[in-house]
């Protein structure tokens, strides 16, 4: 029994997509921002985009006593939108999460 090559074709996709992937992948890379998340308190914008980030005390002065606490989780409810706030013990606020209630 006999092995046929493969189509022209079907080498020119694979060779194709053997190099365009990583070089997507890097463009990907080279070209994307990361995206910092806010929240706003009154007239005071808390944001995870600072280093190092806020303080658990910080964000207690801007916003008050959060929804919810659980360790170094933080849940404030705003109108339809509940923000997650994740600190370090290190570095302060990592993160901000918004999801909104429908």
């Amino acid at each position: 029994m006999t092995i046929s090559k493969p189509s022209i074709a079907v080498r020119f996709i694979s060779r194709n997509l053997l190099f365009q992937a990583p070089l997507l992948l890097l463009m990907l890379v080279i070209f994307s921002e990361p995206v910092s998340a806010s929240m706003k308190c009154g007239t005071n914008l808390i944001s995870d985009g600072r280093s190092p980030g806020q303080s658990k005390v910080e964000v207690l002065q801007k916003c008050g006593k959060p929804y919810s606490q659980s360790g170094n989780i933080w849940i404030y409810v705003k109108g339809r939108s509940i923000y997650r706030l994740r600190f370090s013990d290190l570095s302060g606020l990592v993160s901000i999460r918004r999801e909104i209630v429908r």
